[in-house]
């Protein structure tokens, strides 16, 4: 599994580059907290609109002891996606580092809005 820590992650963010930052849980668990930019879904079937090009699909969901983002991880590479990442410790690790917590609304384009995407 291609796993990516919380200090990959926000690098990606900093960076500008566009990519997809996916949290894999309900609208619900969505609205009480996610990753600022970040896009929800909660089946593997939301995920198949997504294109198969260079841009990044990072996946993530509560925490490390949540199986909804390494399902998804594993069903998207089955079915051809070559540049999913999979964020391990998902929105406690991201808490627990002291970084910013959004809640509310679910974004509608299924990308980092943060990064012009």
């Amino acid at each position: 599994m291609n796993a990516m820590s919380t200090e990959e992650l926000r690098a990606l963010i900093e960076s500008g580059e566009p990519f997809a930052l996916i949290m894999t849980m309900s609208e619900n668990a969505y609205a009480m907290g996610h990753i600022p930019g970040s896009s929800h879904a909660s089946h593997v079937r939301d995920l198949a609109g997504i294109r198969k090009d260079d841009a990044p699909i990072v996946l993530y969901c509560t925490g490390q002891d949540c199986a909804a983002s390494g399902i998804a991880y594993r069903q998207m590479r089955a079915a051809g996606y070559r540049n999913v990442r999979h964020y391990v410790g998902g929105l406690a690790a991201w808490e627990a580092a002291g970084l910013e917590i959004a809640r509310g609304r679910v974004e509608t384009e299924g990308t980092n809005d943060e990064n012009g995407s």
